[in-house]
């Protein structure tokens, strides 16, 4: 996975979500299963042995898409007066703001990836502006975490965001599948716990839909049928293991980039964090008619 490739595929789902809001948003209504357990594990890491809850409880939502995640949290969290900041890179998701949170329109992927590097002149040398937007890396490759140092980044991009060590709890549902590429994902994971004040807890999903025979099919139909269709080629080109193109209800041209998550990436990317950073506090599946379509990593930092 090249910068280029990342750009198309970040691309392709920001175009999605900008057209499909109104309709995506109509069919997430309800909470996840499995964040009542993860707000067990909040409770007790936060909470727990007669220590008081946080109050307010400061919580970050990056990718909140319609902010379920903020009203379920505000019912389930009944000890403490929780407070959010919410970000996504798609205002139309974002209706209904409650009264306890704050919306900021944020691109993480591009924040992360830069503009497109320009093309030198003749005898001419990179402009150091274009060097100090992209990704910290010493080569084009996505999947080469010690080259590209993503939590370099991470940080960095935390604290120009103003978050860096201001939240109990960073969360980060129903995205990571859309980042491609490991570098990425693994910048993403270290923002959230830059997010976070020593003590904090992250929780992460990882969609493991390719475990779903329905899914798997569709996913797979999807992806066969774009890499036979002109138009989206050189999109099909980009993908790598893992890597699908899913669908949305009758709309053949609304595409996708979803990447299905094995128990090995999740694994090197926990590794990945810097040493001393977090301490993995809890991992469990949940949601979906099998009760294991997410996998889910709870993370404390140090």
């Amino acid at each position: 996975m090249n910068f280029a490739a990342a750009r198309s595929l970040v691309a392709l789902n920001n175009a999605f979500y900008q057209e499909h809001a109104a309709s995506f948003s109509a069919t997430r209504s309800a909470p996840w299963m499995g964040w009542s357990q993860m707000a067990d594990v909040v409770q007790a890491e936060l909470g727990g042995e007669g220590t008081a809850m946080p109050d307010p409880l400061h919580i970050l939502d990056l990718a909140c898409g319609n902010l379920r995640l903020e009203r379920f949290l505000t019912q389930r969290l009944k000890t403490t007066h929780p407070v959010f900041v919410a970000q996504d890179s798609c205002p139309k998701l974002a209706h209904d703001m409650p009264d306890n949170c704050t919306f900021q329109q944020l691109d993480i992927l591009e924040r992360f990836l830069g503009e497109p590097e320009p093309q030198c002149p003749p005898g001419g040398s990179r402009p150091e502006e274009a060097a100090n937007d992209a990704l910290a890396t010493g080569s084009d490759n996505l999947n080469d975490l010690d080259a590209a140092a993503p939590y370099v980044r991470g940080k960095d991009v935390a604290a120009k965001m103003g978050v860096q060590d201001a939240f109990d709890l960073a969360c980060c549902f129903g995205f990571m599948h859309h980042v491609p590429g490991r570098a990425l994902r693994a910048a993403v994971l270290v923002y959230l716990m830059e997010a976070l004040r020593p003590g904090g807890v992250a929780a992460v999903s990882f969609w493991q839909f390719m475990d779903d025979p329905r899914l798997a099919r569709k996913a797979k139909a999807t992806t066969e049928q774009a890499r036979s269709e002109h138009a989206h080629q050189d999109i099909a080109d980009t993908l790598e293991e893992g890597d699908w193109l899913l669908g949305w209800q009758d709309d053949g041209s609304a595409l996708r980039y979803c990447h299905h998550f094995c128990e090995r990436e999740i694994d090197e990317l926990v590794s990945a964090l810097p040493a001393g950073t977090a301490t993995e506090i809890s991992r469990f599946s949940a949601d979906g008619k099998t009760g294991a379509l997410n996998r889910y990593i709870m993370l404390k930092r140090q």
